[in-house]
This record gives structure tokens, sequence and C-alpha cells, in this order.
């Protein structure tokens, strides 16, 4: 598919150069006037900004630039597979913030509040955090890529001193401590260069989750509805493998890195339960739905020739305030479905690709931020999730991280986004 953009060009005016001569100095007072000032120190965050995105990241330039021409890559795609190409849009820019590793931004607690995502098994601890707030929405989350642990191994050291690890009450030769001892466990670095013998675990970019979130602003934004929330996280899910191939074709729609793996580890989910929405009460150490089955559900109905007609009527009629359950009898009988998911398991799952005008994702303008202008990048963020609690032990960490912004604030008097910021908290 190809878009042709059309530039507009501006008229400068110059003053007449001879007007400006006949203007005459003013009198010298026999004093020269010498002006000072101090260039603001720059920080190690940088900010790119293209037409529809501004990203925010103490990384590398090359990689707030690449996230930046992405993301815009990936709102042209949507545009096209949504027929909003010849739309104008006059929302405010989506803001994405990368922070850090996973212990950083998860020392930050951002609490969704306008947001919901899951609920997942414990060991996928997605840390993504969204806020479509009235004065533009935010999207956040750590730029360090991850893994999730399936299966815990054994670490180096230990393996080194025996093969048997002590169980349980510190008996040694009890089996729950031996090498392949099976357990879920959450998200580890992903580049942790130390990984025990016999681990079992899948990647999680942090790419993966921008664009799982982006693709999630963009529908709830310029398709506003009420969407089940299994279908919000496969729909995200779609787009997180987006991948860019040279300047002129994108794929998305594959299946995310480990599918199998997890649907082996996890097993089938019954999707009566999903339009049920009873998996929507199972806590997070019971439940085996994951966002790879958010995936491959969505994913299923949205390629299928013969469901994805049923599923457009399923997401129309949940829209007009039907329950789910009874929105899903538009796909007869559940067992059948749940036949068809089976062998979709085994199968060759299909991917869209598409080519696109090289200039269509433009060059971001990328400057670095001073340090008065870092020093609040996180306090923006958590704004959103401090001033509107007012009950409970949340309130205690809300005064102490109002008296850490109030003495951060002072630190910058000058400094109009910090004055702003406070006055705001």
């Amino acid at each position: 598919m190809r878009m042709t953009v059309w530039a507009g060009m501006s008229v400068l005016a110059c003053a007449s150069a001879s007007l400006i001569a006949q203007v005459a100095p003013p009198p010298s007072s026999g004093r020269d006037i010498v002006v000072q000032g101090q260039r603001a120190r720059p920080s190690n965050w940088r900010e790119a900004e293209t037409q529809h995105v501004i990203v925010l990241s103490d990384g590398p330039e090359r990689e707030v630039t690449q996230i930046a021409r992405n993301l815009e890559r990936l709102y042209f795609l949507m545009s096209v597979l949504l027929n909003r190409t010849d739309r104008t849009d006059d929302t405010t820019k989506l803001r994405v913030t990368l922070i850090g590793d996973a212990a950083e931004f998860h020392a930050m607690d951002l609490r969704n509040l306008r947001w919901q995502q899951g609920p997942f098994n414990e060991a996928f601890d997605i840390r993504r955090y969204y806020d479509p707030r009235p004065d533009g929405a935010v999207l956040a989350t750590t730029r360090i890529d991850q893994r999730i642990v399936l299966q815990q191994g054994v670490s180096v050291a230990s393996a080194l001193q025996g093969l048997q690890l002590p169980g349980s009450g510190g008996q040694p030769g009890r089996a729950g401590g031996q090498i392949g001892q099976s357990g879920l466990f959450g998200l580890q670095s992903s580049a942790d260069l130390i990984r025990p013998i016999n681990e079992e675990s899948v990647p999680l970019t942090a790419e993966g989750m921008i664009y799982a979130g982006f693709a999630q602003h963009y529908l709830t934004t310029f398709f506003p509805a009420a969407y089940p929330r299994w279908y919000l996280d496969g729909f995200g899910q779609l787009f997180s493998t987006l991948v860019v191939r040279g300047d002129t074709t994108m794929e998305f729609g594959r299946a995310p890195a480990g599918t199998t793996a997890v649907l082996h580890r996890f097993g089938n989910f019954a999707s009566a339960d999903v339009f049920s929405e009873a998996y929507l009460t199972r806590p997070a150490n019971k439940t085996r739905w994951t966002p790879v089955h958010a995936w491959m559900l969505t994913h299923f109905l949205f390629f299928s020739p013969t469901r994805s007609g049923q599923f457009r009527g399923y997401l129309k009629a949940v829209a007009r305030g039907t329950p789910s359950v009874e929105a899903a009898a538009v796909f007869g009988d559940q067992d059948v479905l749940a036949k068809e998911l089976r062998r979709y398991f085994f199968a060759k799952k299909p991917f869209e690709r598409m080519t696109y005008p090289a200039e269509q994702a433009g060059t971001p303008i990328v400057h670095r931020l001073s340090l008065g202008e870092a020093a609040f990048v996180k306090g923006r963020l958590e704004l959103g999730s401090r001033v509107e609690v007012t009950t409970g032990p949340a309130v205690k960490q809300r005064d102490v991280w109002l008296r850490r912004l109030r003495a951060d604030a002072s630190k910058f008097p000058a400094d109009e986004g910090a004055q702003i910021l406070l006055a705001e908290a």
C-alpha cells in the first residue's frame, strides 16, 4: 500500500535594509552593557519528537530515534488497516517514556488507575504504565529487554557443589531441590550473562511492550468503545511483534517468541471462560491465562476466513452493551470453536506484510534534556498515581513524594516545567 504525502511551502518576509539604515543609533552612555548567562547543563535524557509521538529515554540517541520512527511507522500501518489515512489527527501527541531497567521502573510504583491488563499468570508480571490523561496520554515502561522464566534452573555455583540441592527442611536428597525443578518465576533481565542450568525462559522485549501499548492507545483513542479486556490484550500482542525491514517494509502478526514453549507449559485455555469473563476473577498464582493465549485467540479470530465476520459481530454486540457471554453466541457451538483453536495451535500461522513510502516515517527531532528538565521526567509520570489517592497507606507515600518534589523543585527555581509540576501536585 502506498501513500503520497504533499508538503506545503511557507513564504518568509524580510524587513527592508534601507529602512533599518535610517534609524539613528542611541546616544552612548560611555558604559558597555555586559550580559552574563550560563548554559543549562545537559543530562543523559533525550527527547525524540515525530508528527504523532514524543519519546523520552535515558538510553542512547540511536535507540530513542529508532523507537520514535518505528512508532510513526506503526501509526501509519494502523491508519491504513483501520481506514483512517484521510482523517485529520488533532489529538495531543502520546508521550512514551523509557525508564532504565525493571528494578528502576518498579521502584516508581506507577499504579494503573485508568487502564488494566490480564490478569495473567504470575510469571507474566508485565510492567507497563498507561494513563489517558486529559492533557495527553502517557505510556511508560522499562527500556531494557527482559525474559519470562517458565522453569527455574540451578545456578552454576550450586551445580558445581553438587547435582542435588537441599530440599525442604534443609534435608539433602529431597526431590524438591533437584536440577530441573519446575516452578513459575517472574521477570529477569535478559542482559544477565550467567544463566542457570536447565532454565526455560522466553524473551520479553522492551520494543514489543511499547508497540503493544501504542496499538491499544491507537484503538481506544480513535475507536472508543466497550472492548473485552482479553481482546485489548490480544490486539496489543498482534502488533507487539512489529518488524521493520529496510526503509519500505513492515510485518506484523507473527507469533511472539516462545509461543510454543508457553502454550506447552500452560496448556489450552477454555474459550468459554474467556467469553464469560470468568478468567478475570482468578488469582495470578492459579490462572493459566497468559498474553500468548490472548494473542492466539485474537489472531485466530482475526485471520480465520470463517470466523472473522462472526468476530466483528461479537465486538459490535459487546459495544452495544450485550454481555460478553451472550455476544459469544454468534460463534455457535463452543466445543467446535475449541477444536478449531487446538488445530490452530499446531498450524502455520499467517502474518501480514506491508510496503509504505520511506519518507512517511520522517526523521524525529531529537534534543538532550537539561538537568532541570530531566529531574522531573519521572515526577510528571508519578503525578497521576500519587495525587488521586485519598485513603490507605498510599496517602503516606504521596506525602513523602510531595516533600521530595518540593525539595527537587527548590534546586531549579528558574525551571518553568519544575514549578508547574509542583503547582499541579
